[in-house]
């Protein structure tokens, strides 16, 4: 299984949030900037994965899980995409 990871975490406030992404898992919503790593396969390379859509700009590679920085449990990255105000 090949995923992205978080770097260096911290919680950050609401204000940054994505309403419109959230762990499938826990619900934790990653803040606008929030840095992964392309890893463990890739280039170690920094990025926002959901600004590309999991695709690491530095070596082109296409990541179809990413790893939630709160409950570190890897999900399907579509399965991060919500629609804001959905029931």
């Amino acid at each position: 299984m090949t995923f992205n990871r978080v770097v260096g975490f911290a919680f950050a406030d609401a204000a940054g949030a994505r309403p419109d992404i959230a762990c499938p898992n826990c619900g934790f919503q990653p803040w606008h900037g929030q840095q992964w790593v392309c890893a463990p396969d890739g280039c170690g390379g920094h990025f926002d994965t959901f600004e590309t859509r999991a695709h690491c700009p530095h070596c082109e590679a296409q990541f179809a899980w990413t790893a939630c920085p709160a409950c570190h449990v890897a999900s399907a990255h579509r399965a991060w995409y919500r629609t804001v105000g959905a029931n």
